[in-house]
């Protein structure tokens, strides 16, 4: 499961359009806290995790987000990368 926190933290950014605070994002991925992730979501957002690959709306992915989030718990995470692309930020880790 730890190879796919990358892909859900870069979906997750990448569909935000608000200035942000990575460790905001990584200490609500660490408890398990879907509705302070969800705040940075844009209106609909694509998730890849390993049952699940689809385009969401803000809501549903938050259910998918608590979903996941309650079945695999985040040990760590560390920023390996950062940029911003056409008024949107992102991040790569492990």
């Amino acid at each position: 499961m730890k190879r796919y926190f990358p892909l859900l933290i870069l979906f997750i950014i990448a569909s935000s359009f608000v200035t942000i605070s990575f460790t905001q994002i990584i200490n609500a991925l660490k408890t398990g806290d879907s509705k302070e992730i969800a705040k940075y979501f844009d209106n609909n957002i694509e998730i890849t995790l390993p049952s699940k690959s689809n385009s969401y709306s803000k809501s549903h992915a938050e259910l998918v987000g608590k979903e996941f989030g309650s079945n695999n718990q985040v040990k760590g995470f560390e920023i390996l990368h950062e940029s911003e692309n056409s008024n949107s930020q992102y991040c790569i880790g492990n």
